[in-house]
């Protein structure tokens, strides 16, 4: 493959990362929400003096771990990206070092 089609495939690739950055930033928002809410009955319950009802705590433990989840994927798609930016940024030194 040559350098220019590697480049615009990296390019390519680098707005799909970037598409699916933004879809799971949209996902952490709202998993963050739905915790947040979680934590708010949750507190209810301890405000009153009772034991939280155990659908309540389940609901906050799986919140939390969705949104670390959602997070961990985040860190891993811009690991990538950055990654094929440097690859494109690298090929695209080659590319005018050779006055192409």
């Amino acid at each position: 493959m040559s350098d220019h089609i590697r480049i615009a495939a990296l390019s390519a690739e680098i707005a799909q990362l970037q598409q699916e950055i933004e879809y799971w930033k949209l996902q952490e928002q709202s998993v963050a929400a739905d915790l947040t809410r979680a934590i708010e009955v949750l507190r209810q319950y301890t405000q009153r003096g009772q034991l939280p009802d155990p659908m309540t705590q389940a609901a906050v433990n799986n919140h939390s771990v969705a949104l670390n989840r959602v997070r961990s994927t985040i860190a891993q798609l811009w690991q990538k990206k950055g990654d094929k930016e440097r690859e494109q940024a690298d090929l695209q030194r080659r590319v005018r070092s050779r006055g192409y």
